[in-house]
């Protein structure tokens, strides 16, 4: 794969029927975050108006990839889900219409993952990804892996680092349903960083930045939620 970054002037047309799942399903979630766990957003105008980008999160729940989603509403996002999920004929049909990528086991499914993303970064998408490489199992961010370095070099685009919090609350690994009602969960998202920026210091450097950044939008959501900050 080339160094060069993916060309701003592509625009990834997707078909109206995938366009207008990926709206309702971003509505549905919207709804159900919002009267179900109070939801939250703040920062949504750091995601770029147009153009490539990835947005890297902590993972807490299943309830992640939907509900960063609802918070953005002038992009669509391009995200992974276990492969298992798509053996299901209409549930693979309805995740992959809201942009869902499957992913494998192993280091071989992870680089053809980090192919995949980088052929939706080139024709100017937005790209969610998990650095840590599973779900929380308390909480807390875990340690960033290399993938996404690797991601974010090939693909030289910006890179937002955003937060959700108290989705490991509501639905916290290892159970099948989620908690409904008496927990909140908010998302944060960063400001830009500069692909060049990031990665000036080498790959290792790069993930530790991101995820110091994620633990301090992280820690603000928590604040604003318990109303030590306006």
């Amino acid at each position: 794969m080339s160094d060069a970054a993916p060309p701003r002037a592509l625009a990834h047309k997707r078909p109206f029927y995938s366009r207008a799942m990926y709206t309702t399903g971003q509505c549905i979630a919207l709804v159900l975050a919002t009267v179900c766990f109070r939801f939250r957003r703040f920062g949504a105008k750091n995601i770029p108006a147009r153009g490539a980008c990835v947005i890297v999160a902590n993972h807490q729940s299943h309830m992640d990839p939907p509900v960063i989603g609802a918070g953005i509403w002038n992009r669509q996002l391009v995200f992974v889900a276990r492969a298992g999920l798509f053996k299901n004929p209409i549930f693979g049909w309805a995740i992959r219409s809201v942009n869902a990528i499957p992913i494998e086991e192993g280091a071989r499914a992870e680089i053809a993952t980090i192919k995949k993303f980088i052929g939706r970064l080139r024709t100017g998408e937005v790209v969610l990804v998990f650095p840590e490489g599973t779900r929380t199992t308390d909480g807390s961010v875990g340690e960033f892996k290399a993938g996404a370095a690797l991601l974010i070099k090939r693909a030289r685009c910006p890179v937002v680092p955003c937060a959700i919090e108290g989705a490991y609350l509501a639905f916290p690994r290892g159970q099948h349903l989620p908690n409904l009602f008496g927990n909140r969960v908010a998302v944060a998202y960063g400001q830009p960083i500069d692909p060049e920026e990031l990665l000036a210091d080498g790959p290792e450097a790069a993930m530790q930045r991101l995820r110091t950044e994620v633990e301090s939008l992280r820690q603000s959501l928590r604040a604003r939620m318990s109303g030590t900050t306006p």
